[in-house]
C-alpha cells in the first residue's frame, strides 16, 4: 500500500512581540469544531461529518519562538456504510495529536515544523464482517509558513504546510497494511478577536488534501483523493 497524506495545518494565534513578557507567555485553548471527512476504505467510498473537541497549549518565548501542543477528539461521530441493500450508520472515532515548534519573524511571518499522530476507528456492520472495526494510524512530520495581519482588536493568520507521513491500515479482513512515505499539503486561516489582553475568541478554518492507493491483493480498491475540512471556534486564555 502506498499512502500520500497530510492531515495537519497549524494556525496559532500569537500576540505581538511587544506584549510577550521577558519570561514568555503560556496560552491555553479550548473549543469545538465541525469536521467533514471524505475518503475511501477497504470496501469503497466513505464519509463522516462530526463534531470534535479541540484543546491546546502554547508557550511563546520573549524572542518569539513557540511550542504548541494540540489535541482534537471526535464526539459521537458516525460514518455511513452503503451497499445494494441500503445503508447503515456505524460509529466513527478519530483522535489527532500535534506538536509544533516555530518562530515568528518580522512583519508577522511565521515558520514552523512539527510532528503529527492521528488514529481513526470505523465500526463495521457485524452481519457482514468477521472483525468489529477497521483502523488507520498516520504519523509523520510537516513544515510550513504563515503570515499574520493585525487590526485594531483582531488579527488574521493564514498558513500553508507540506508534510511526509506514514500510514498503517488494519482492514476489514483484519490484515495489517503498512504504507510507504507520502506527501501532501494543507491550508489554514484563523481570525482572532481580542476580548482583553489575556483573552481572545478565534474562528478557525482548515482544509487538508491527500490521496492514497492500496497495493495489496487482499484489498479491492481504486485510488482516491481524500479531503478533510474543519470549521471551529475557540476560546484562548493567556496565563
Amino acid at each position: 500500500m502506498k499512502l500520500k497524506t497530510l492531515l495537519l495545518t497549524i494556525g496559532v494565534a500569537l500576540t505581538s512581540a511587544q506584549t510577550v513578557a521577558d519570561d514568555g507567555i503560556l496560552r491555553g485553548k479550548v473549543g469545538i469544531s465541525n469536521n467533514s471527512f471524505d475518503s475511501i476504505w477497504s470496501g469503497g467510498d466513505m464519509s463522516a461529518d462530526y463534531q470534535a473537541l479541540n484543546v491546546g497549549l502554547t508557550y511563546v518565548t520573549s524572542s518569539m519562538y513557540y511550542a504548541d501542543l494540540g489535541l482534537k477528539k471526535s464526539l459521537g461521530s458516525d460514518w455511513e456504510y452503503s451497499d445494494e441493500f441500503g445503508s447503515i450508520e456505524e460509529d466513527y472515532d478519530r483522535t489527532d495529536y500535534t506538536l509544533t515548534l516555530g518562530k515568528v519573524l518580522n512583519n508577522g511571518i511565521q515558520v514552523f515544523g512539527g510532528y503529527q499522530n492521528s488514529s481513526a476507528t470505523m465500526d463495521l456492520p457485524a452481519e457482514f464482517f468477521s472483525v468489529p472495526d477497521e483502523k488507520i494510524k498516520i504519523t509523520g512530520f510537516f513544515v510550513g509558513i504563515g503570515k499574520s495581519f493585525t487590526f485594531d482588536n483582531a488579527s488574521l493568520n493564514l498558513n500553508f504546510a507540506i508534510g511526509k507521513m506514514d500510514g498503517k491500515l488494519t482492514d476489514a479482513a483484519g490484515i495489517e497494511n503498512d504504507s510507504g512515505d507520502g506527501s501532501g499539503n494543507s491550508f489554514g486561516a484563523t481570525y482572532t478577536y481580542f476580548l482583553s489582553d489575556a483573552s481572545t475568541i478565534s474562528v478557525e478554518f482548515k482544509q487538508q488534501k491527500y490521496s492514497y492507493t492500496y497495493d495489496n491483493s487482499d484489498i479491492i480498491l481504486t485510488a482516491g483523493d481524500d479531503k478533510v475540512s474543519m470549521l471551529g471556534i475557540n476560546y484562548n486564555r493567556t496565563f
